[in-house]
């Protein structure tokens, strides 16, 4: 009986994030597609500034998703309890001042790196486009780092279905804003790179208002701030005093290393992108292709991983030991079996297009002759992300990001640039999954070593007994 209801509320959770990981990769594809439309040099300059923008967010995007074990141990120790209402409360008012300051720094630098485009080399057509999306884009940051934040929010109450209905809806205006501005269709005026950048910025803004909604109906806003502060019983007021410093402190020591942790695997992705480069446009675009199947092949892990973040952190914060054991062990066996099915298929599938396909399909065909690798490195990455989302649900986020920067950014970049041009595709393929192994590896010696230790105890905002 225990395990059919944990199998349930484990998919309930991670089918509706999965979805939404689907829909945001579906729609990465899309936008590669408008940008076609605008030309090649209008292409490349949004190209350059969208990089800019999402190494320069990567910190703050990761910092913020902290929020989720956060906010569910903290429901987990109040859970029944009277001051529940305040306390989560207490967390909102976090998750908006975290975005909005986030979000503001975030955007002064992108406005800096436009300032500066034209001492880095670049053609001046490229550099006048990147820096027109750069300041339009720039705008609309805080907006996204808050929807961010909200989003983790209530992913940590175990409600993953509002920011599912939250990203498909911003992902439809998005859509349509971008393909109206570009071309100039439904009656909107045709504008140039600065239509992207604006489209994203209001279905934003459209996404932070559907999530505020949903999260009013959890959360008492105000409640907890004293009533002799006045006019400061505002969102405002709320933002700048109305929050627990055990709240502030466990997003500080758990997002802090997430931070770390997203922007060296951006550093290490680009780096990889970067040499294969190298090999000519064919390799390029198959390199190309495969990130975005692998977006799409991860939806799962995703999933599976938001549910482990979630149930873990809840488990922990409870103070059931076992029941955040059995939890570890479902997760991660889901993610063996689905993964494993993955894989299967995938191999099935080149080999099938294999027996049909000749040189004309270019990168696809690039791709297939090596899909076992292909296959064994989207496996490896499921799990990596289901493990590590196991890790942030225990609080414990300093050992990935220590994995991240010794392993994503120095052993690729020493071992890719040892190879250098004498490499293949499929040469560097294999040294990321060595990569992935010696990772994975780590990172379950680790999580077993912490289970047997029973002095250890997970933290996340305030002593939490072990498990």
């Amino acid at each position: 009986m225990f395990a059919r209801y944990e199998l349930g509320r484990m998919i309930r959770l991670a089918g509706p994030a999965a979805v939404s990981c689907v829909s945001f990769a579906v729609m990465d594809i899309i936008d590669c597609i408008i940008l076609a439309m605008m030309g090649v040099d209008s292409m490349a300059g949004a190209v350059l500034a969208i990089s800019i923008t999402a190494l320069v967010m990567a910190f703050s995007v990761n910092m913020l998703r902290a929020l989720a074990p956060v906010t569910a141990a903290r429901a987990g120790a109040l859970q029944g309890r009277s001051e529940w209402k305040a306390s989560l409360g207490s967390l909102a008012r976090l998750a908006l001042a975290a975005g909005v300051v986030l979000g503001a720094v975030s955007a002064l630098v992108c406005l800096a790196i436009s300032a500066g485009l034209d001492d880095l080399g670049y053609q001046p057509g490229l550099v006048d486009t990147a820096r027109t999306y750069l300041i339009w884009r720039s705008a609309g940051i805080p907006f996204e780092l808050v929807f961010v934040a909200g989003w983790a929010l209530l992913e940590g109450l175990g409600d993953t279905r509002s920011p599912l209905k939250a990203g498909i809806v911003s992902n439809i205006c998005n859509l349509v804003l971008s393909f109206g501005l570009v071309s100039g269709c439904f009656g909107l005026p045709a504008l140039g790179v600065e239509a992207v950048a604006l489209a994203t910025n209001i279905s934003s803004l459209i996404g932070v208002g559907m999530l505020g909604k949903a999260i009013s109906k959890k959360f008492d806003f105000i409640q907890g701030i004293p009533k002799n502060f006045g006019l400061l019983r505002s969102w405002w007021g709320a933002m700048a005093l109305g929050f627990e410093k055990d709240a502030l402190r466990a997003l500080l020591r758990i997002g802090g290393p997430l931070g770390v942790v997203g922007l060296s695997n951006l550093i290490g992705v680009t780096l990889l992108a970067v040499l294969v480069a190298r090999l000519g446009p064919q390799a390029s675009a198959a390199h190309g292709v495969f990130l975005r199947l692998l977006a799409l092949g991860l939806a799962t892990a995703e999933g599976l991983g938001v549910a482990a973040t979630t149930l873990v952190a809840h488990a922990i914060g409870a103070g059931r030991k076992k029941t955040a054991n059995r939890k570890i062990h479902l997760i991660i066996g889901s993610q063996v079996l689905s993964g494993s099915v993955l894989v299967v298929l995938m191999i099935w599938l080149g080999g099938c297009l294999m027996t049909q396909m000749s040189q004309e399909f270019g990168p696809l065909g690039l791709l297939f002759e090596m899909s076992s690798v292909v296959a064994a490195v989207l496996w490896l990455e499921g799990l990596l992300v289901v493990v590590a989302s196991v890790l942030e649900g225990c609080g414990r986020t300093r050992v990935l990001m220590l994995a991240a920067v010794v392993l994503d950014v120095g052993f690729c970049g020493i071992l890719y640039v040892w190879v250098g041009l004498r490499a293949e595709l499929e040469t560097y393929y294999q040294l990321w999954l060595v990569k992935n192994g010696l990772k994975l590896g780590c990172l379950l010696v680790w999580l077993a070593m912490a289970s047997i230790h029973k002095d250890r105890s997970f933290r996340v905002g305030f002593r939490l007994p072990d498990w």
